[in-house]
């Protein structure tokens, strides 16, 4: 009895303790080098609880069926990334990388594709347009909806399907409190998310044309709590159209690490004709090959180098450091150096109109008056004294 009044007595401290209201923030979310490892879970009658203010959600019964790590990286780092231009942040997982866009005032999934490497015929999905995931600063009662749709292509035996969907999420947040995991108690916030789905499928046989073959509508729902310790989903059950879970996962801890670089550079052309070249690589790289496109090299952090004839060159930057390479190219443009010469015209009481001559499409001038003044425009009128 003496045991059990103690471990009864913390319980119901932490029962009865109002918790207060958090806020999180972009802060908060996903950010670049961080690991997060979550477990999913096959329990069987799993319950979200209640909503509202002050709630106490123990999962602590929740199994291991297995892990799963998403790795938040730069998108210079993840495959394809020229597809999604508007992307700062992106999640790589098993192979498939999704696209965020990420600010202090919301969240966007801007669409997901894949090395074909790992899974060969996955196509890029792109969400038109792209779907909010969370409105910030996210607090109790926050809310908002979302629309958004998709399509992809898979080819078959003499023809073509196009699959359709397009999803129509209601988001309220509706609940806080603490909750207990297998990982410790926190500090969360409820969400709670609704989904109408209607899904077709089109079939083209080889004919250039589609015709509608299936379609399907449905709503599903899903229970998300989040933590500031979690940057992202700390607990997650989702419901199918039946009103069976069909899938829960929580968060077990964030791995921080070394990253690859981020190549990255600028250039400037100086007075004696060369291009002076700096590295801006991200994430500590100590190797850097460079090709000028020219069929010249440096391994020079910033090197110079001066091309030896006009044209447009393609200059590629390859950063390595201990945890891997990555590599960032640019077209550098080499002008002929300009020829001046210029004409002027005599307009009358000592005002002499002067005209630009010069060869190779100059961009700056700087003319020299011979009385002490000067001027930057490009054809000048200067009156004399």
């Amino acid at each position: 009895m003496k045991k059990f009044l103690p471990a009864f007595f913390c319980y119901f401290f932490i029962a009865t303790q109002a918790i207060a209201q958090i806020t999180l923030t972009e802060s908060d979310f996903f950010s670049i080098g961080i690991g997060t490892v979550r477990a999913h879970s096959n329990t069987s009658g799993v319950s979200p609880g209640s909503g509202g203010a002050n709630q106490l959600w123990d999962f602590t019964y929740l199994d291991t069926l297995n892990f799963d790590t998403t790795t938040y990286i730069h998108p210079a780092e993840a495959f394809d990334n020229e597809a999604f231009p508007d992307a700062n942040i992106v999640g790589f997982n098993s192979g498939t990388y999704i696209y965020y866009q990420q600010t202090p005032s919301s969240i966007w999934n801007l669409g997901v594709t894949a090395d074909p490497n790992e899974l060969p015929g996955f196509g890029n999905i792109y969400l038109e347009p792209k779907s909010k995931i969370m409105d910030l600063p996210a607090t109790y009662e926050t809310s908002f909806e979302d629309s958004t749709s998709f399509e992809t292509f898979l080819d078959f035996d003499g023809g073509t399907y196009l699959f359709k969907s397009t999803q129509l999420t209601s988001h309220v947040i509706d609940g806080y409190g603490l909750i207990i995991t297998p990982a410790g108690g926190f500090e969360t916030l409820r969400m709670q998310s609704t989904k109408l789905t209607k899904d077709s499928l089109w079939t083209d046989p080889g004919t250039g044309i589609f015709t509608l073959s299936t379609v399907n509508e449905f709503t599903d729902s899903s229970f998300i709590f989040f933590a500031a310790e979690s940057r992202g989903p700390l607990v997650t059950i989702a419901y199918d159209e039946f009103g069976n879970v069909n899938n829960t996962t929580f968060w077990v801890s964030n791995i921080l690490g070394p990253q690859p670089p981020v190549a990255q550079f600028s250039w400037e052309p100086q007075p004696d004709g060369s291009i002076q070249f700096t590295d801006l690589s991200l994430n500590d790289p100590n190797i850097w090959e460079w090709d000028f496109g020219d069929g010249n090299a440096s391994e020079l952090q910033n090197p110079a180098h001066t091309f030896a004839a006009p044209g447009a060159y393609q200059v590629c930057l390859k950063a390595t450091n201990d945890t891997g390479a990555n590599t960032s190219c640019q077209t550098v443009t080499i002008f002929d150096a300009p020829t001046a010469g210029f004409i002027f015209t005599d307009n009358g009481n000592g005002s002499i109109q002067f005209q630009d001559q010069s060869t190779n499409n100059p961009n700056t001038w700087l003319w020299d008056f011979g009385d002490g003044n000067v001027s930057n425009q490009q054809s000048p009128q200067h009156a004399y004294d």
